[in-house]
């Protein structure tokens, strides 16, 4: 685990995005954990080092089953496109 106090702390943006991407297809907060696991990074990183990305992990839900944050209006089909109730 790559230790949070350590200053020289870096990822380049196609790392972060490549990150980021896995956790977003994940879909959970604990699928997110494993993938932070496989990147060998800590949650208690993420806050101090990569505020965004934890902010993107804080919005999912607990299990897949859970909406996240912000998209009670989404289609169950697909969770990205806005709901079309009329």
């Amino acid at each position: 685990m790559i230790d949070p106090s350590d200053e020289n702390f870096i990822l380049s943006s196609r790392e972060l995005s490549a990150i980021e991407l896995d956790i977003l297809m994940e879909g959970s907060k604990a699928e997110a954990k494993k993938v932070l696991d496989l990147h060998e990074l800590s949650e208690d990183s993420l806050p101090h080092h990569q505020p965004d990305l934890a902010e993107t992990i804080q919005s999912l839900p607990d299990d897949l089953h859970a909406p996240a944050e912000g998209n009670e209006g989404c289609s169950e089909d697909w969770p990205d496109a806005p709901s079309r109730d009329i």
